[in-house]
């Protein structure tokens, strides 16, 4: 377990479970909703903020093609499952790593790759700040997100601001729409909204006393609401739709050795 930390937020993060968030403190207001008993079991449902790389999304039968192969890909990629080693550590601020194996590139992902996340505080705002460096010979696709579980007591008292209307229900086979208002997080909902970038989002949390503002970069195409979780409502900035490996919609394509950069950021305010 690692800990960063200033004079507004604490904050914990696991290298051995995915590098994932797993608390933010903020003035004694826990920010995450955190259930540790899924992790090694189902890391992405454990709470925190989970990194999905290198698809955030589902792939069609949790499999894909590359150069005439199929591999297979678990939801949310398998970054959320990786260990990452320590790059540096300082009081407010670390980076983390993991590599491309043998396994990973026979398995699922054929290519050699470093993937590295910083995090970040400034202020009362979390910075997330992600590198993925291409060591292969060929250009490689990734699509990736993250998963934040904000923690909330009375989700009807929730308000949003959120501008995208398009979206797809994967509470109901993944049927397309569009809302002519912001969602209620107040219902059940699994929608993956598509269409702003970059992406700002409020989360506005008066039972629990806390606002969050989510900001992306333009890399960012979709969102994901979810709401089904007891005591939590994610807020999943995605980089592109499901099943983007094989669409191609939302993937960014990273040449030879070459390496991208990406980020977004949490802003936390308290509320009266």
């Amino acid at each position: 377990m690692l800990h960063i930390e200033n004079t507004s937020l604490k904050v914990r993060i696991m290298p051995e479970y995915g590098a994932m968030v797993a608390g933010i403190e903020m003035d004694g207001i826990h920010l995450l909703q955190m259930d540790e008993s899924y992790l090694g079991k189902r890391n992405a449902r454990a709470g925190g903020i989970p990194i999905l790389f290198p698809f955030a999304g589902k792939t069609e039968g949790d499999c894909y093609e590359m150069s005439g192969r199929r591999y297979q890909m678990p939801l949310h990629g398998f970054a959320k499952d990786a260990c990452f080693a320590v790059g540096f550590l300082e009081k407010d601020c670390c980076m983390l790593f993991f590599e491309s194996s043998e396994a990973t590139k026979e398995a699922c992902y054929p290519f050699d790759f470093r993937f590295e996340v910083v995090y970040e505080l400034d202020g009362s705002s979390l910075v997330t700040s992600v590198r993925v460096c291409n060591r292969s010979k060929e250009r490689i696709p990734c699509s990736l997100g993250f998963h934040p579980y904000f923690a909330t007591s009375k989700k009807e008292n929730l308000e949003l601001e959120f501008d995208m209307r398009e979206y797809w229900d994967y509470t109901n086979d993944g049927a397309h729409g569009f809302l002519e208002k912001p969602p209620v997080l107040a219902d059940p909902l699994n929608h993956v909204f598509w269409g702003s970038a970059p992406q700002k989002i409020k989360l506005i949390n008066p039972t629990d006393g806390y606002m969050a503002a989510l900001t992306t970069d333009s890399s960012f195409q979709a969102a994901t609401l979810c709401t089904v979780f007891p005591g939590a409502c994610c807020i999943e900035p995605w980089q592109g739709l499901p099943n983007c490996a094989a669409t191609g919609i939302g993937t960014k394509w990273i040449e030879s050795g070459c390496s991208q950069g990406f980020c977004y950021r949490i802003d936390f305010s308290r509320l009266p």
